[in-house]
């Protein structure tokens, strides 16, 4: 069954120039060579479900349609944005149809399928399981964050890049070239500033090339393409990312380590272009927070106070108005002395309570709560209370025995961790005097 372009001359260029066969997809030819090539050859074993995982425009539903036509499959195609489970089940009937009747298989191709929610993703777990349908599920979200396990664990997952500016310059020579869908006919010339230029604004995005490239041509009186009329084709601005896809992750993850790096100015342009691309100032909030705790810790304590007081700003003011609380505290954590011995102590906690799950607490550190408890079972026995000691430390153990010795905090070398150091020293002198009986004031 071939898929059909079903672009008319009046149809927008890039449904036009929509490649119907393999060899014309440009892009991605590791994924091609050495995934989609081999499945297809092995297709009359069983050709998997499976997730395409990629930035817009690079490809996805239009590989999607050129495997139902190479795999001779009946195929639909659907978006998770306005289909639900009724639509949903209604065409895995119509594919078990097909293959009982007619021994067709048949593709569903589900478009975002990360706004599907755990119960509708669900509803595909039986149909792909029992190859009731071959599901190719389109996302620009990382899957692993927007998808269910147990749909990732029966699917395969391919992933897509921007595809690169030398495939975009051969498109661009096909659509100058084309005399059914391209531009031939105009007998056009796209100066080598105004192509550089629409390669940049394309920016890895075939459908946004192409959208742009086609209102140049509307736009110019004449047949030479110049950077003029590329600019003119935007008459936008750009879009400095999309917040659905990776790019909301990876500005996020720049600017905490931006924090990180103590380089206030690269935190500050994160910070900002997530701000003019109107992301959500609480998940930028909570990222500051996190960066607080994560990777500043006590080396300034301060630091938490910033970012909490940041998100409350938040809160209160909204944007635009919080713009300036959330620098404040971004150029606060950026410019704080750094260390992440919190949270490695977070993590040897961690390890050690799943390395030792089952110690026993100390009698004396239980709660005596009942007369029971505390007659019989001796809950609460032998109990020191601190403030009954000169130095306010008393000589009893708290840790389990089997750990008694194990150290998780090492305090860091900066800022107010320098302290720390010295009061961790305090008490542990102070503990051994009080263990020998000698109390003496520091």
């Amino acid at each position: 069954m071939v898929i059909k372009m079903n672009a008319t001359p009046q149809s927008p260029l890039a449904s036009r120039m929509r490649p119907q066969k393999l060899e014309d997809f440009l892009g991605h030819q590791k994924i091609i060579t050495e995934l989609i090539q081999p499945l297809l050859e092995k297709s009359n074993q069983h050709f998997p479900s499976l997730i395409f995982w990629g930035p817009p425009g690079c490809g996805k539903t239009t590989l999607a349609g050129i495997l139902a036509s190479e795999l001779d499959y009946h195929f639909t195609s659907l978006s998770a944005i306005d289909c639900g489970v009724k639509e949903l089940r209604k065409q895995i009937e119509i594919a078990k149809e097909y293959k009982t009747h007619t021994d067709t298989l048949s593709i569903v191709f589900l478009d975002e399928i990360h706004r599907f929610n755990k119960a509708q993703q669900d509803s595909l777990l039986k149909a792909v399981e029992e190859a009731w349908i071959i599901l190719i599920g389109a996302t620009t979200e990382n899957p692993s964050f927007s998808i269910n396990n147990a749909l990732i664990s029966r699917c395969r997952i391919l992933k897509f890049e921007k595809i690169p500016s030398d495939a975009l310059a051969e498109l661009i020579e096909k659509v100058l070239k084309d005399t059914v869908h391209g531009f031939a006919h105009l007998n056009l010339k796209l100066t080598d500033e105004a192509k550089n230029l629409l390669l940049h604004y394309g920016n890895g995005d075939a459908r946004k090339l192409l959208n742009i490239f086609e209102i140049a041509v509307q736009l110019s009186k004449t047949s030479t393409i110049t950077t003029e009329h590329i600019q003119s084709a935007l008459q936008q601005d750009l879009v400095l990312y999309d917040k659905k896809d990776d790019g909301h992750y990876d500005h996020i993850s720049a600017l905490h380590k931006s924090i990180r790096n103590s380089n206030p100015d690269a935190a500050l342009y994160y910070l900002f272009k997530m701000i003019e691309a109107n992301e959500d100032p609480l998940f930028i909030a909570r990222r500051l927070v996190r960066a607080a705790y994560e990777d500043i810790g006590l080396s300034d304590p301060q630091a938490s106070v910033q970012a909490i007081s940041a998100k409350e700003s938040v809160e209160f003011l909204g944007y635009p108005e919080c713009d300036v609380a959330l620098a404040q505290a971004c150029l606060y954590l950026a410019l704080a002395p750094k260390s992440n011995s919190v949270y490695k102590a977070t993590q040897e906690a961690k390890a050690l309570v799943r390395n030792y799950p089952h110690l026993e607490i100390p009698l004396h550190l239980r709660s005596a709560s009942t007369k029971l408890m505390k007659e019989e079972f001796s809950y609460g026995k032998n109990y020191q209370y601190d403030h009954d000691f000169p130095e306010k430390i008393a000589p009893m153990e708290t840790m389990p025995p089997e750990i008694k010795n194990k150290k998780l905090y090492n305090a860091g070398e900066l800022g107010f961790e320098k302290e720390i150091q010295k009061r961790i020293q305090y008490f542990h002198e102070a503990r051994k005097r009080v263990k020998n009986n000698s109390p003496k004031n520091s």
